[in-house]
C-alpha cells in the first residue's frame, strides 16, 4: 500500500502546483507565448485591469530620465519617467500609457537598452504588478536602488515568463 500512496501524493502535488502557478520558466519563448494566449482566451477575468488607476493622477515629481514604450511581444504605447519627490524615486507611466490586458503583468527596472530578454528580466529589479493597462500610474522604487544601473523599464508577463514591452530610458 505504501508503494502506491507515495507516488500518488507526488503526482497530486505536481498537478496542484502546475494548476496554481503556470510558470513557463524553461519552456521555449514561442511555446510560452502560445500557452499565455490560450490562457488569456479562456480566462479573461484573470487579466490586468483595464480601468485607469484612481490614486495616481495627481502625482508630480521632478523627472530624472524617461522614454517611450516599444513592442517586444505586445504593442505598448506611451511614455514613462523616473521621477523624484521628497527624496524618493518613482516610475511614472504617462497619461498616454496603453497596453493590451494580460495575465500577471509586472513592472521591472532592467539594465538593457535593447529589446528585453528573459535574462534581462531575471537580472532586473521587480517593482510591482501593473495596476492597469491604461493611464497614469505611479510605482515607488525601493529605497537604496542605484538608478544609474538601470537603462529601461520593462513590462513582463511573470506567470508565463514572456517579456511584454520595454522603454529604454535616457536623461
Amino acid at each position: 500500500m505504501r508503494n502506491i500512496v507515495l507516488p500518488l501524493l507526488l503526482v497530486a502535488t505536481v498537478l496542484v502546483a502546475g494548476c496554481t502557478a503556470p510558470q513557463q520558466q524553461q519552456a521555449p519563448l514561442e511555446q510560452s507565448i502560445q500557452d499565455m494566449r490560450d490562457f488569456m482566451e479562456k480566462n479573461p477575468d484573470k487579466l490586468t485591469p483595464t480601468q485607469p488607476a484612481e490614486t495616481d493622477p495627481g502625482f508630480s515629481g521632478s523627472a530624472v530620465k524617461g522614454g517611450s514604450f516599444q513592442n517586444i511581444n505586445y504593442m505598448t504605447s506611451g511614455s514613462v519617467e523616473i521621477q523624484q519627490q521628497d527624496g524618493k524615486s518613482f516610475i511614472v507611466l504617462g497619461e498616454d500609457f496603453a497596453t493590451p490586458a494580460g495575465p500577471d503583468l509586472v513592472l521591472y527596472l532592467t539594465k538593457n537598452l535593447e529589446k528585453t530578454t528573459r535574462e534581462d528580466v531575471r537580472a532586473g529589479l521587480q517593482i510591482e504588478k501593473l495596476k492597469s493597462t491604461t493611464g497614469k500610474q505611479v510605482y515607488e522604487v525601493p529605497a537604496g536602488t542605484d538608478l544609474a544601473q538601470y537603462n529601461s523599464v520593462t513590462i513582463h508577463c511573470r506567470a508565463f515568463n514572456v517579456p511584454w514591452s520595454y522603454a529604454p530610458l535616457s536623461a
